[in-house]
């Protein structure tokens, strides 16, 4: 099976690669995250059947994330070093989406785009990435690593620690991290 839409050689049905990738006989032998980069242009599907939107990349926790490098290196490609500072950056993101940074439950968390949900906290990797946003988004990451910051506010750090956790099978690591996060979540308004 192929991933790229049907009658268009250059556009990858995003979603259709994760169900590909996922079926690798080999995830559920061996726990790993599949980072699939590709150069065509990745694409949402609607419900019809037609591709909807471009998007730079899409992360899911059962098999991965994919990211697409033709429109960064269109949008990005006459500056390589700021394009591999976009590229990190979106990566971040798409792991956070990998490890349920943006968990239900939160305070926090919107999905404003039909893209998932996305965190609300104005400087976060995990806000909402549309196309107009990844150079806000690298800017906004790279100006935080000079403020000796992460790259995620703390609820999108507690929410993926608890996931870390339920990956390492520690059930006193993951009662930890699950107290933790409910101590963040619940006293979080917003972050900077």
């Amino acid at each position: 099976r192929s991933a790229y839409y049907a009658g268009r050689p250059h556009q990858i049905d995003a979603m259709k690669l994760l169900d590909l990738m996922n079926e690798d006989p080999t995830v559920s032998m061996i726990p790993q995250i599949n980072i699939n980069i590709v150069k065509d242009d990745a694409v949402v599907v609607d419900e019809n059947g037609r591709p909807n939107n471009f998007v730079y990349g899409m992360g899911r926790g059962d098999s991965g994330l994919v990211l697409s490098l033709k429109r960064l290196k269109d949008r990005y490609g006459h500056n390589p070093e700021y394009l591999k500072e976009v590229i990190k950056t979106l990566t971040i993101h798409e792991l956070g989406h990998v490890f349920s940074a943006t968990r239900d439950g939160r305070h926090n968390v919107a999905n404003r785009d039909g893209y998932g949900a996305h965190c609300d906290c104005p400087d976060c990797v995990m806000r909402t990435d549309s196309r107009a946003d990844s150079k806000k988004l690298t800017d906004d990451r790279l100006r935080r690593k000079r403020e000796g910051k992460p790259p995620l506010c703390p609820e999108c750090i507690s929410s993926a620690e608890v996931t870390f956790a339920y990956l390492r099978g520690n059930s006193q690591e993951l009662d930890g991290a699950i107290k933790k996060f409910n101590y963040i979540k619940d006293r979080s308004e917003t972050y900077s």
